[in-house]
């Protein structure tokens, strides 16, 4: 295994090791290349998506925030049926958080686990878009399934994973083609602006169709800290407050998070180590904001996630938001700021849908038809309508 594979040989051979076990094969010709197909194993029952031709569980060379070569996981689906002309366009899915911890990626989900909710209301959107006639690719991001800890919300790092995921599927599938788009909620809301906006930057052979961002998180993320301490009673932004920290150094391990933390705050970062979301809030319910920060300089971490909060974006391909308008953890207001940020860059054509009566995960079924009608006018061999526009003129 020469070059780069072989620093990562060990990551590679741990997660496929596992796969090969239940019947997986390696790729043949692996290289050192960004979206390089590496494994291909079957994926847990309750992971197929109904519509599909097939399911396959596969891991894939990307690169990391700094330029590393990384082993990645995640799963592909290609419909049944005929594929048509120039193949079957893509839709690359960005999953919103479950945590940093392996149990925590989508593509380990079973029945009665930590983030079966999530991945079971997430499929059912993904398995109405392969009965239209679309591939879907998944990933799990960076460290998630995959040996490190996963740099929850670094914009480049998601990115890549989200991008470098399509050109293995076509690998894993000859039949899927170079046209895709990016849809993605909650973190990978913020996920899909960060791909919009390195659009064309990393490979000329895919070409980003479109992006959707729902429920987009990331708005304001160096003041976390300040928000839980002075909302001590807001245990949803606690259960956070782990995956953010743990998140971010992992992508910056200059940070030194345990000196800003008291001894119960680095009870909680612990849990985050090894426990999902749906486990943290729990954890979370017995603390209190005002128990978790020593009086530490925090000046290098809110520099880091300043850096990754979604204002940076510029997204340079058409978007659409989706929005439930009584989403308690992605506020109302704070994507209409997103929306109206990426209005005033005048660079690409915007469309905002705002859902009454709809929280947070609800926004997955409420847009799931709308995401499908304007991905079909983009995305479908030889209709490449202009997607409509309704930012203020």
């Amino acid at each position: 295994m020469p070059g780069v594979l072989a620093s990562i040989g060990i990551a590679a051979g741990m997660l496929a090791g596992a796969a090969l076990a239940a019947g997986a094969h390696s790729a043949s010709g692996a290289g050192e290349r960004a979206g390089t197909l590496l494994t291909v194993a079957p994926v847990n029952r309750v992971l197929e998506l109904p519509h599909a031709a097939r399911t396959s569980l596969i891991t894939y060379l990307s690169e990391d925030a700094h330029g590393r070569k990384i082993v990645v996981s995640g799963t592909v689906s290609v419909p049944k049926g005929t594929a048509p002309a120039g193949g079957w366009p893509v839709i690359s899915w960005a999953h919103g958080t479950t945590g940093v911890a392996d149990a925590c990626a989508p593509s380990a989900s079973f029945p009665g686990g930590p983030v079966s909710d999530y991945v079971d209301l997430a499929s059912a959107m993904l398995d109405s878009w392969v009965a239209r006639g679309y591939a879907i690719a998944a990933t799990d991001y960076e460290g998630l399934g995959t040996p490190g800890i996963h740099p929850y919300m670094n914009g480049r790092s998601e990115a890549n994973t989200v991008e470098d995921i399509v050109t293995a599927a076509r690998q894993w599938n000859h039949d899927i083609g170079t046209r895709w788009a990016v849809v993605g909620h909650s973190q990978g809301g913020a996920a899909a602006l960060f791909t919009a906006t390195q659009a064309g930057r990393r490979t000329s052979k895919l070409k980003l169709v479109a992006a959707v961002a729902m429920a987009p998180g990331g708005y304001g993320l160096a003041q976390t800290m300040e928000y839980i301490v002075a909302h001590p009673e807001d245990k949803a932004a606690i259960a956070f407050l782990p995956v953010i920290l743990l998140g971010a150094q992992a992508a910056e391990p200059s940070l030194n998070i345990e000196s800003m933390l008291t001894p119960a705050g680095t009870r909680l970062i612990n849990a985050g180590r090894v426990q999902c979301l749906s486990d943290l809030r729990e954890v979370a319910s017995s603390m209190e904001g005002s128990q978790i920060f020593v009086n530490a300089d925090v000046t290098a971490l809110k520099t880091y996630l300043q850096t990754q909060d979604i204002v940076n974006t510029r997204p340079v391909v058409p978007v659409m938001f989706a929005q439930g308008e009584t989403d308690a953890l992605v506020p109302l207001a704070n994507t209409d700021k997103i929306v109206e940020m990426t209005c005033r860059q005048k660079k690409v054509p915007v469309n905002y849908r705002r859902y009454p009566g709809t929280d947070h995960r609800g926004v997955l079924k409420a847009a799931e038809q709308d995401v499908a009608d304007y991905l079909d006018k983009l995305l479908r061999p030889g209709r490449t309508q202009a997607p409509a526009n309704n930012c203020p003129t």
